[in-house]
């Protein structure tokens, strides 16, 4: 009983008092004592037509930015193009800048959605092998390394050649330019899945070829390397039962040979960049 009329004593010295200051209009302002006062802050306003269409454009191109870690993000460049890939940028802290690219090339070929932020392969397996190869290369966790697809979108694969092909990453050339002069990358690994989109038939020819990249008064180092999901069809093969134990020898033989290649390509490429910790 005694506990309630407290209360309620509480209460009605608490209404008392905003009474007095609605009255009074007087609301007392706590802040610590290094808090710049209220009435000491210059508030600038400007109007829409006052604005300078550069910093219009600026805004508008960060929003754009930020949304493409969250969604599809809108671009023009291609034609039959069917949506943009999902989370299509994984920021890391390396500035070595992996392409790679998810969505389908034949018509054969499914058609596979992200579903998580933090995925960057279409597979656990795949992600797993690419986790090792790093690891052993460079010491570090791949989650280091910068992540991005490879043209960024999907496309009708129906409506899709060799020449749209090559049309389409050179167009999203300027999604990479972007990405290197925001993160300062020093060094582009461009997988098996995105090199065939880009060079064809030509693609065995680059491979492990050392080049130079232009974009304007930058030029950025690149390689080209095969595609961690061989490894995975390699070791599927390797763990088949049903073949005999020479054809199950070899497979596992060309795997360790492949991965050995791996380590010794990324190796061979993160020494010729400099400051690379």
């Amino acid at each position: 009983m005694n506990l309630n009329r407290e209360l309620v004593q509480i209460y009605k010295s608490l209404i008392d008092e905003t009474s007095f200051l609605l009255k009074n209009q007087k609301f007392p302002i706590i802040s610590y004592p290094e808090e710049t006062d209220p009435n000491d802050v210059s508030l600038l306003w400007k109007s829409w037509k006052d604005r300078n269409p550069l910093e219009i454009a600026k805004e508008a191109q960060e929003k754009l930015r930020a949304s493409r870690d969250l969604s599809n993000f809108s671009c023009s460049l291609c034609e039959n193009k069917q949506s943009g890939i999902r989370n299509f940028i994984s920021r890391g802290r390396i500035p070595i800048l992996v392409l790679h690219y998810s969505g389908a090339v034949l018509p054969k070929d499914k058609p596979f959605i992200k579903m998580n932020p933090k995925q960057i392969f279409k597979d656990a397996l795949t992600e797993k092998i690419w986790a090792s190869l790093i690891q052993s290369a460079y010491e570090f966790s791949y989650e280091e390394l910068y992540y991005q697809e490879f043209p960024a979108c999907n496309f009708q694969t129906t409506k899709s050649n060799p020449e749209s092909w090559k049309q389409r990453t050179e167009s999203c050339k300027l999604h990479i330019k972007e990405t290197i002069s925001l993160h300062s990358i020093q060094g582009i690994i461009i997988l098996g899945s995105s090199a065939k989109v880009l060079y064809g038939d030509g693609v065995k020819e680059k491979l492990g070829k050392w080049e130079e990249w232009q974009f304007e008064d930058l030029s950025i180092p690149t390689m080209v390397f095969r595609s961690p999901e061989a490894l995975v069809a390699l070791e599927s093969k390797s763990k088949d039962a049903s073949l005999d134990q020479n054809a199950l020898f070899n497979y596992a033989k060309d795997r360790k040979d492949i991965e050995q290649n791996f380590i010794s390509m990324l190796k061979d490429f993160k020494s010729k960049l400099k400051n690379i910790e």
